[in-house]
């Protein structure tokens, strides 16, 4: 028996012509090659037979090792690291062990199943049933072709969860929407379900368990996600701005294996970025002193809190500004109307009024067209009468006060504020009246003739708002044109008649009595 060449020891052929030999010394590590030679009994001895390979390997492998973990099922699939969850309970395992070795894998002892590695000594399995949910934890073996067992490999373990998450809520008190946020525009702050909002990007917060992820949907498609904190806290904000109208926000718990939860109830917002009309002031309303009533644009009142009418969006707030100044504000009713009076009192002087109105979720409309009023308070300058003109008989002419008079429709003049009513009385009786002109002068004819007798003329003006001055010093005037009631004049005495005619009552006594 030669051993690369040596003898390593010798047997005799049996009677049945066969021989068996085993080496007294252990071959070494390595390769072998084992060759005879048969010598007969006269000893002469054939050439060595061609070598019988032999490769000693009393060396077991290293253990092989588990280099990735696969998920192949759900919606969450991928490369797997140690420790995560998965819903896959057929997950790929893939490794490194020596070239042709058998694999053999276990989880928590327990053998699963074995392969082979390839030539590379890349190796790959996948359980060939189900596993359990649960904790799971892989350890793998290598037997080379000698049958050298290698040490178990690391172990990676993994949790398998199949079981969805429950359905989340939107009531906030569990996993699910706390709350939907608008932070955009002049009404900020949280949108009930059913609300509207300007906001195109809201902000979504909740609960949940540390880790799951948070899939948020729009009418049914997804929108984005987020994940729990560890906290159990989440918010959300869409990279993209919603659409005009109405919105179902819902949203899908996944848990860290990939198991989604039904979606939860929606919670609906409509995004309203269209800004109302503009509203109209329809009408402004005087209600103090003697004239009183509906206005027009460019009117004059005396009413220091007018009140101003109009129509807007239904339920919208409408600002009322003067000059651009705000002075108040209202809400129109379900119909549209809005009235508003100011709290105090406004300024003497001019005033435009404009308005604007802002929708329920803060969109602002243009103002208005404006109506431009003046309030007028204080009362009108004492007029003056300054002259009274006699037109009538031989003698006319300007009277002064206290004079007497044939004509029975003298023209009463005079100076005043200009553009007011001029009023005539004679002892409180209205005799006439005319307008001011943008001088200030007026005169007045009274409307009837006058009867012979005394009278007292005074003025008095009422300006544009019915503010009515004091009345003017009088003008005394006595009218007399000898029709007035006859008289029977007595004689008392008289001197001799003398003269032309003795009997012509013509004398030359100026003590005559009548």
């Amino acid at each position: 028996m030669l051993d690369n060449g040596n003898k390593i020891g010798e047997t005799t052929v049996n009677k049945d012509g066969e021989w068996e030999f085993t080496p007294d010394t252990e071959l070494s590590e390595g390769e072998h090659e084992i060759a005879v030679i048969i010598a007969d009994p006269a000893g002469n001895q054939s050439k060595p037979s061609d070598p019988w390979v032999v490769i000693v390997d009393t060396t077991p492998p290293d253990a092989p090792t588990i280099g990735s973990i696969y998920d192949n099922v759900g919606d969450k699939t991928g490369e797997l690291q140690p420790g995560d969850v998965t819903d896959d309970t057929t997950p790929t395992l893939k490794g490194q062990a020596e070239a042709g070795a058998k694999i053999e894998i276990y989880d928590h002892g327990q053998k699963i199943g074995e392969t082979t590695a390839n030539a590379e000594g890349d190796w790959e399995f996948t359980p060939g049933s189900e596993l359990a949910e649960g904790d799971h934890s892989f350890t793998t073996r290598a037997t080379d072709a000698a049958g050298n067992v290698s040490e178990l490999s690391q172990p990676w373990e993994l949790v398998i969860d199949i079981t969805p998450p429950d359905q989340p809520g939107i009531d906030g008190n569990g996993p699910g929407i706390s709350e939907i946020y608008d932070d955009q525009g002049p009404i900020q702050g949280p949108i009930l379900s059913g609300g509207s909002t300007d906001d195109t990007t809201p902000t979504l917060s909740g609960k949940g368990e540390p880790g799951d992820t948070i899939i948020v949907l729009d009418n049914g498609n997804k929108i984005g996600e987020t994940t729990v904190n560890k906290d159990g806290e989440w918010e959300f904000t869409p990279d993209t701005e919603l659409s005009e109208g109405e919105h179902e926000i819902a949203v899908i718990i996944a848990d860290p294996a990939g198991n989604q939860s039904k979606p939860s109830d929606p919670w609906v917002v409509i995004v309203d970025t269209t800004p109302p009309d503009a509203p109209t002031i329809g009408s402004i309303y005087d209600n103090v002193g003697d004239k009183t009533g509906e206005l027009q644009p460019g009117d004059v009142t005396d009413d220091t809190r007018p009140v101003l009418k109009g129509q807007a969006e239904a339920g919208a707030k409408v600002e009322i500004y003067d000059h651009g100044q705000k002075i108040g504000e209202v809400t129109a009713g379900p119909d549209g109307n809005w009235e508003f009076t100011p709290d105090s009192e406004l300024a003497e002087g001019e005033h435009s009024f404009t308005t604007r109105a802002t929708d329920a979720v803060g969109n602002q409309s243009d103002a208005s067209d404006a109506w431009s009023i003046t309030i007028v308070v204080q009362q009108p300058e004492t007029p003056v009468i300054e002259s009274v003109m006699d037109n009538v008989g031989p003698v006319t002419g300007e009277l002064t006060s206290g004079d007497v008079t044939d004509d029975r429709r003298p023209v009463i003049s005079g100076r005043s504020e200009p553009d007011v009513t001029v009023i005539i009385y004679d002892r409180g009786v209205e005799i006439g009246r005319t307008q001011a002109n943008d001088q200030g002068l007026w005169s007045v004819t009274p409307g009837s003739d006058l009867q012979d007798g005394e009278y007292s003329f005074t003025a008095v003006v009422v300006n544009v708002v019915g503010n009515s001055s004091t009345a003017s010093d009088p003008f005394e005037l006595i009218v007399y044109t000898g029709n007035g009631p006859t008289q029977v004049a007595r004689l008392s005495q008289m001197g001799k008649d003398s003269g032309f005619d003795g009997n012509d009552f013509v004398t030359d006594n100026g003590d005559a009595g009548v």
